[in-house]
């Protein structure tokens, strides 16, 4: 009976000491990674934050992880890859905090890769999940800017107009509105409007 508690007591200890350690090493290894990112180190950065995913039990950690690839994968312009890990993230942690700079991403990633109407859904789902956040004006601006790219000057002038007209907006933003207003004027004047949206 003695040699059971002690094996069992031996046990709990061992699991204490090996989970501390665990931490210890994951931060290490969630340092590391952020160094290896700030410094322009991407592929090694890669396989630090592939590590993390591999080894943390932690949802948060690895929620965290997997956007720092998806930022590796953005910087080294391996969109796709980039695109891969937001949507993960997104499906697969949507509580985790990590999930709304993901989804708020995934616009300019596909802005990156030339997928404008992609972009402009990513970034209408965006505005619907995240209605309070801090990037909702950029969210929206950057809706009416693709409108325009997409050659639905009507469409894109009315949503300049609204953020113009939008005193939550700051001022800076409500400027570039303002000046991108007067360009869209200009070209509807030229009867460059192929489509109206």
């Amino acid at each position: 009976m003695l040699n059971m508690r002690i094996i069992v007591l031996t046990s709990c200890i061992f699991f204490v000491i090996s989970s501390y350690c665990l931490c210890i090493d994951m931060n290490q290894v969630k340092s590391l990674a952020l160094t290896q990112y700030t410094t322009g180190n991407y592929d090694d950065a890669i396989k630090s934050y592939q590590d993390i995913t591999t080894y943390s039990s932690s949802s948060n950690e690895c929620a965290e992880a997997v956007l720092g690839l998806a930022k590796c994968y953005n910087k080294k312009k391996d969109y796709m890859n980039a695109e891969n890990a937001m949507l993960f993230i997104i499906n697969a942690y949507p509580s985790e905090k990590s999930c709304l700079e993901a989804s708020y991403m995934l616009g300019y990633c596909r802005i990156n890769n030339n997928e404008y109407i992609k972009a402009k859904d990513a970034f209408m789902d965006f505005i619907n999940n995240y209605p309070d956040s801090s990037y909702i004006n950029t969210s929206k601006i950057r809706i009416a800017a693709l409108d325009h790219k997409l050659g639905r000057l009507n469409k894109s002038l009315e949503e300049f107009c609204a953020i113009v007209n939008d005193n939550s907006f700051p001022e800076y933003d409500r400027a570039y509105a303002q000046l991108q207003k007067a360009g869209l004027l200009f070209e509807i004047a030229k009867g460059e409007d192929p489509a109206v949206g």
